[in-house]
């Protein structure tokens, strides 16, 4: 998968993940509250969306400890300068763009293969 496509859907998980109220593991309300009358859960998107962000966690939940923290640095955290990035994550600018294209790889990976075993069943 292209780095570009990667880095779409990363953006679009971590909006999803943001709006989830459990970016980084930890519910903001008891679940009971986001249920309707009819006991299903109120809709923010689409099936299909919530399956590709589903999908694209997954690949982040397969990666190392260091390059999750990494993505999720780079896309779900509140940390926007660089410095402050490089800081945090206690490496130089050069490791920190080699281990993010590294991650990139691997999700992309991670889900083309995904893709590949789907298209087998």
């Amino acid at each position: 998968m292209e780095k570009g496509t990667v880095v779409n859907r990363l953006i679009g998980w971590a909006r999803w993940k943001l709006a989830s109220g459990n970016s980084l593991g930890f519910p903001k309300s008891a679940s009971f509250t986001h249920l309707i009358v009819d006991n299903s859960r109120t809709a923010k998107g689409s099936d299909e969306v919530d399956a590709w962000c589903i999908d694209t966690d997954c690949a982040v939940l397969s990666l190392n400890d260091s390059d999750r923290q990494l993505i999720v640095v780079e896309y779900v955290s509140n940390v926007r300068e660089m410095r402050l990035k490089l800081e945090l994550m206690q490496m130089s600018r050069s490791k920190y763009y080699r281990q993010l294209d590294r991650s990139y790889r691997e999700i992309g990976e991670y889900l083309e293969n995904k893709f590949k075993n789907h298209a087998v069943l």
